[in-house]
């Protein structure tokens, strides 16, 4: 992971894009706009790192909008804001409960991303 730490901020940055136009990024589209290849092992360290700044930023997990090729979902669903690691709660496509809450976390995050954008003109 020691590698990717250093693409903290870019990839921070492409993600917030995302968010505020309402977009969700596939992690091989977000490797690709950083130039580098796509190791899943390593980038979990670096979502995890995103994860856990952001959240205690604003409250929002923007990784959540990191989603998986194959299924147009994330990876996990763990709540941050309640004290969870990163990581630590797989989403289950076959819940829909479960896909439901992901989805209305996901409009309301960019809900609040494409509000801060336009305030910033």
């Amino acid at each position: 992971m020691a590698r990717l730490v250093r693409h903290f901020w870019p990839a921070r940055e492409i993600i917030l894009d995302s968010c505020a136009r309402r977009q969700k990024i596939t992690l091989g589209d977000l490797a690709k706009r950083l130039g580098l290849p796509l190791a899943r092992q390593e980038w979990a360290g670096l979502l995890d790192l995103i994860a856990k700044s952001e959240t205690a930023k604003t409250g929002y997990d923007i990784t959540k909008a990191v989603i998986r090729k194959d299924t147009g979902l994330s990876w996990y669903f763990s709540d941050l804001r309640n004290g969870a690691p990163p990581g630590s709660t797989p989403l289950d496509r076959n819940n829909p409960a479960q896909v439901a809450a992901w989805d209305r976390e996901l409009e309301a995050m960019f809900d609040f991303y494409e509000a801060r954008k336009k305030e910033a003109g």
